[in-house]
């Protein structure tokens, strides 16, 4: 036996009389509710001054450093698009040896032609001829630059430079 019904409360009437009427379940509203958001879609991205389709769709939140940052994707503004991305920075291992110091870099993509080494100030300076890689690199020791060498081997960088002086 099923417990008698009672009538719904003032606040349930209320609440029900302030909801909007629900769409049409049918094919027909399905397509009508398509429709509009296309058209509000496609109103967005004139307002963002985007191309006709492209809008952004939704923000990526992202925290570092105690900061918590919202940034939009899906409509990448022309000047973002032309502008340059940083160089990156190689993973770099230095080795000391007797009569030469070592240093071993990883830039996938560069050969050795593509590529530029050079001593300032008691550093090695690595860059990619096309701005993708840059590091400066800091020496343990005095070094002759123009006894350089560079092998490069499929993304592999090899750099020995002479000591001026050998180490015991």
């Amino acid at each position: 036996m099923r417990p008698p019904r009672h009538p719904p409360s003032v606040a349930r009437r209320m609440a029900d009389a302030d909801r909007p009427p629900q769409a049409a379940t049918s094919l027909g509203g399905i397509f009508e509710g398509l429709q509009k958001l296309t058209e509000t879609l496609q109103g967005l991205s004139q307002k963002a001054g985007g191309e006709e389709g492209r809008v952004v769709f939704g923000y990526s939140i992202r925290t570092a450093g105690g900061e918590t940052r919202a940034e939009p994707f899906g409509h990448v503004p022309p000047a973002a698009a032309e502008a340059r991305p940083a160089p990156r920075q190689p993973i770099v291992d230095v080795f000391e040896e007797a009569e030469a110091i070592r240093v071993i870099a990883e830039m996938p993509g560069v050969g050795a032609a593509d590529f530029a080494a050079r001593v300032e100030d008691g550093e090695l300076v690595l860059e990619a001829a096309d701005g993708r890689w840059h590091k400066r690199v800091p020496l343990p020791g005095a070094v002759d630059a123009a006894g350089m060498t560079v092998a490069a081997r499929h993304g592999i960088i090899e750099i020995g430079l002479p000591r001026t002086r050998p180490v015991a």
